[in-house]
C-alpha cells in the first residue's frame, strides 16, 4: 500500500510543479495576479504535504532562490526579467516558483529514495 501512496504523492507533484508553470508561462506580466495564484498552489502544496519539513524546505528555497538570482544578477548581468518589482531585478512570483521547486526536488528525492 505504501507503493500506492508514494505514486499518488508523485501524480500530486508533477501536477503542482506543471501548474507553477503554466501560471508563469501565462501570467509572468501580471506580476500581483501570477503571484497571487502562486501563493495559493504554495499554500494547497504545502497543506497537502502536512509537513512542517516541507514547510521549511518551502521557506529555504523561497528565500535562498531569489536571494541568488539577484546577487547573480547584480553582480554579473547574466540575465535579466522583463518585468523585475523586487529591487528592479527579480518579479516577486519568483519567492513562490522557487519554493514550490524546492518542494519538488525534495519530493522527489524521497520517491527515489522509496524505490531502493
Amino acid at each position: 500500500m505504501k507503493k500506492k501512496t508514494n505514486n499518488n504523492f508523485l501524480i500530486i507533484d508533477i501536477v503542482f510543479a506543471i501548474l507553477t508553470i503554466l501560471v508563469v508561462i501565462s501570467l509572468f506580466q501580471n506580476i500581483l495576479l501570477a503571484s497571487f495564484l502562486l501563493a495559493i498552489i504554495s499554500a494547497i502544496y504545502i497543506y497537502i504535504k502536512k509537513s512542517k519539513t516541507v514547510f521549511f524546505i518551502f521557506l529555504i528555497g523561497a528565500i535562498w532562490g531569489p536571494i541568488s538570482e539577484i546577487l547573480v544578477i547584480s553582480f554579473s548581468g547574466a540575465w535579466f526579467y522583463s518585468n523585475p518589482n523586487v529591487f528592479g531585478l527579480i518579479p516577486f512570483w519568483l519567492f513562490f516558483v522557487w519554493g514550490n521547486a524546492a518542494i519538488f526536488l525534495y519530493s522527489i528525492s524521497k520517491y527515489l529514495d522509496g524505490l531502493k
